[in-house]
């Protein structure tokens, strides 16, 4: 349950993943989303879970990489609506998701490629969703990208078999052959050229 009345008002609240609380410095996130209708709260809470549980991802691919724990925490003070206003930054996020330009894409590129390449890209779109989420395509940054490349790297082949029941960064770390420098270019590379076309 991710909305809370308290009073008449409703408020959103999203309990921090274990492994995360010690970085984040808190066990729960909670804001207040100044709505009194249900429904119109549970439709803002759903949309804030969905924009936080890329950042968590984020955090653990930066550890992944390396970062220190203060390192860590400054990130996660940067990036969760810890302290600050987080509402104004939903109201006003429009324009087209990242799965729906992926549809775009394909289908335009599917005009002139072959199925098998057409598949293949898409499983590198499905990567990068499974990775930072299904954003809007004007919140995706340089940063995130880079983050991305560093963990495909570090992936199996056909990571997405464990998506349903583990992380990315939970796959990364187990005991399997990463796939190879050149698979995990060319997959990545296939998804910036959709990006390219935004």
């Amino acid at each position: 349950m991710f909305c809370v009345c308290r009073n008449g008002w409703f408020h959103f609240k999203l309990r921090i993943p274990c492994d995360l609380v010690e970085v984040v410095g808190r066990s729960i996130i909670q804001y207040p989303l100044r709505l009194r209708k249900k429904r119109d709260a549970n439709k803002m809470a759903l949309e804030l879970r969905d924009r936080l549980t890329p950042q968590f991802q984020r955090l653990r691919i930066e550890r992944l990489t390396g970062a220190s724990d203060e390192q860590l925490r400054l990130l996660a003070h940067e990036i969760l609506p810890i302290g600050k206003t987080f509402r104004a930054s939903v109201d006003n996020d429009t324009g087209m998701s990242l799965s729906e330009l992926v549809e775009v894409y394909l289908r335009d590129r599917s005009q002139n490629v072959d199925g098998r390449t057409v598949l293949n890209m898409r499983y590198a779109y499905d990567l990068f969703a499974w990775i930072i989420g299904d954003l809007p395509i004007k919140a995706i940054n340089r940063p995130q990208c880079r983050d991305c490349r560093d963990l495909f790297l570090k992936l199996p082949a056909r990571a997405l078999q464990y998506s349903d029941t583990l992380t990315p960064y939970e796959v990364a770390c187990l005991d399997k052959a990463a796939m190879g420098p050149k698979t995990g270019t060319k997959t990545f590379s296939s998804f910036l050229h959709c990006l390219d076309g935004r």
